[in-house]
């Protein structure tokens, strides 16, 4: 009768059998390679952002610039630099209508962000603004707003929001 061995060649062929039956017995001579640094951080909500008005879309910015430098500080090994912060907007399809029931058939409740166009900026941090800690919390909720601003999107067409912080080591 054929061992466990030939069963294994004979249903994944040699390579892969001689692999399997080292894995099985502990034996991985893989190279092992570390996680690489991150290059990113960032926090975003995409699902039911319906924005009345302007304070409301600025709220969604600063809260979601306070997560993502809380999430930097959980994240970032000391001398981690912050090279640019970026903000991202799902903007509802320019020449459709306001319900977005009525341009997608699959948004049963007009809660999901139905068809967008996604915009993007990013601003480089100033030498000397990047690096990462406490005090740079109101820095990034500044330039995110700034971006905002920038981008001119009106409340009512934001079906989402994103705040993203650069990286570099």
């Amino acid at each position: 009768t054929p061992s466990g061995k030939d069963k294994l060649v004979h249903a994944f062929g040699e390579n892969l059998a001689r692999d399997l039956v080292d894995m099985s017995n502990g034996i991985d001579t893989r190279t092992w390679e570390p996680r690489p640094p991150r290059k990113s951080v960032s926090a975003q909500c995409s699902y039911g952002v319906r924005c009345e008005n302007d304070d409301k879309k600025r709220a969604l910015v600063s809260e979601l610039a306070k997560e993502v430098c809380k999430r930097a500080d959980r994240l970032l090994r000391p001398g981690t630099v912050v090279k640019a912060c970026g903000l991202k907007i799902w903007r509802s399809k320019l020449n459709l209508p306001p319900s977005s029931s009525v341009y997608d058939p699959s948004a049963k409740s007009g809660i999901g962000h139905g068809w967008c166009d996604i915009v993007t900026k990013s601003e480089p941090l100033l030498r000397g603004e990047g690096f990462f800690g406490t005090s740079s919390r109101d820095h990034v909720e500044t330039v995110s707003l700034k971006l905002l601003r920038d981008l001119d999107v009106p409340a009512d067409k934001v079906r989402g929001l994103g705040v993203r912080l650069e990286l570099s080591s």
